[in-house]
């Protein structure tokens, strides 16, 4: 089940390909500057993407003025959270989307976090020019 945010209907990303990786319960594309989701595709009736998001802008922005205040040059390719029973992957964007972010809810059981993390890269690639 697809849904899209209205408010943003200029900037909606369809996230269907993602959602078809095994495992995949969420997936929220998120503008970590404004906290606006451009899209989310939500497999798991469960989980409030909204507040996903609004928590996960502050963690993304967080980490980004701690390795500025470090003056770490790297780039952080994803962050990894680790339950139980699910992973969560946030993936900030680069290049003409940076400052955007994408966040993967996955049941941890079926995911294959490799295969998932291999096709969030090519996912990225495909994406054009995001901002307003």
């Amino acid at each position: 089940m697809e849904q899209i945010d209205e408010k943003n209907d200029d900037r909606c990303v369809d996230l269907s390909a993602l959602s078809k990786l095994a495992g995949v319960m969420g997936i929220c594309l998120v503008d970590c500057r404004s906290g606006d989701i451009l899209g989310t595709t939500d497999n798991h009736s469960s989980i409030n993407l909204d507040k996903v998001a609004k928590h996960y802008v502050e963690i993304v922005r967080s980490k980004r003025k701690m390795l500025k205040d470090l003056d770490l040059r790297g780039k952080v390719e994803d962050a990894l959270i680790c339950m139980d029973d699910q992973y969560h992957i946030i993936r900030p964007l680069v290049g003409v989307n940076d400052g955007l972010f994408i966040c993967m809810i996955l049941h941890r059981a079926t995911a294959n976090l490799g295969m998932t993390r291999h096709s969030l890269r090519d996912f990225e690639k495909t994406l054009g020019d995001l901002s307003i």
